[in-house]
């Protein structure tokens, strides 16, 4: 990860910066940009007992300054980026924020999961939106703090005007960002990604080894092999060793990290089947692909959430 700026050129650069969702991917990014010396806004249902967001890189707890907002009437300013980092199911109530924070020069960074990051909100703004892939692995360990697992890049942006900015942004305040021109593809591998591990891990409540034994690996397989066929017919530039290299590529991780569906069993939220698996059965069915096993994987995550107890919350 590439250094912070300095005192001085923060302060050449600051900017007011609002991050809504302050999961572990909200309050990772609230950290580093408070970090950096930009004005930070972070908006939640609720707040920790102290103003500051708390993140461990693996060097022990360190603590930044934020402006806490748990109510959008809160906001007394305009920003010039907001970062919406809510899980999928959340994103009506991260809009819920943009009257507040959206001016006229304002740009929205989606920091979210998913293909389909402007679509989602076309209906909800006016305002340039930029997608962005999340790379680093985030566990949040209380309200305001995060243990982060670093990657190299952070995050993924489209190599289009915007998302050159956003990229600039990252990259001053120590975020390592890099721009994609064929982010379409960028964008499905890495769904091929969060539409196998997320499931399993969920399915089976155990972490990331679980992808190392036989018969669910063979599964994962058959799961990527679904998806790239799905990506494929979207735009996706797949090749016939693409669903067995991000095989590879999963039982590769930590075998004791999590992932963020399971962190949100585990803690009673919402889960992201809908923009994940649900996104995949759907556009197969839209091009005329079956898709059996990915059919089966998101009925049983459904049947799974129909005691859910989130609401229209973030």
């Amino acid at each position: 990860m590439s250094s912070p700026p300095t005192s001085a050129e923060a302060a050449a650069t600051t900017e007011t910066i609002a991050v809504v969702g302050t999961g572990a991917v909200g309050t990772a990014l609230a950290a580093w940009f408070a970090r950096a010396g930009h004005r930070v806004v972070a908006g939640s249902r609720t707040a920790p007992e102290r103003p500051v967001v708390v993140i461990d890189e693996g060097d022990g707890p360190r603590a930044y300054p934020v402006r806490w907002h748990t109510d959008p009437a809160q906001a007394d300013t305009t920003a010039d980026w907001v970062f919406v980092a809510t899980k999928l199911p959340h994103t009506p109530a991260a809009a819920k924020w943009l009257p507040a924070l959206v001016g006229p020069t304002t740009r929205i960074v989606a920091a979210q999961n998913g293909v389909d990051h402007r679509e989602r909100f076309a209906e909800l703004t006016t305002v340039p939106v930029v997608p962005a892939l999340i790379y680093f692995i985030a566990e949040r360990l209380a309200v305001g703090s995060v243990q982060i697992r670093h990657a190299d890049p952070e995050l993924v942006l489209p190599d289009d005007e915007i998302g050159r900015q956003a990229a600039r942004l990252c990259n001053d305040s120590g975020i390592v960002a890099e721009t994609e021109p064929d982010f379409t593809t960028q964008a499905w591998r890495k769904l091929l990604i969060n539409a196998t591990a997320n499931p399993l891990t969920v399915l089976t409540c155990r972490r990331l080894e679980v992808l190392g034994e036989p018969p669910v690996a063979e599964l994962a397989l058959a799961l990527l092999e679904e998806t790239v066929q799905v990506g494929r017919a979207v735009g996706a530039r797949f090749d016939e060793s693409s669903p067995s290299e991000a095989l590879a590529r999963l039982q590769a991780f930590d075998p004791h990290g999590t992932t963020s569906m399971l962190q949100d069993l585990e803690n009673n939220r919402g889960l992201e089947h809908e923009g994940l698996t649900g996104t995949v059965v759907r556009l197969a069915r839209r091009h005329g692909i079956p898709t059996p096993v990915s059919g089966t994987i998101l009925a049983l995550l459904r049947g799974l959430s129909v005691n859910d107890r989130a609401r229209d919350t973030i």
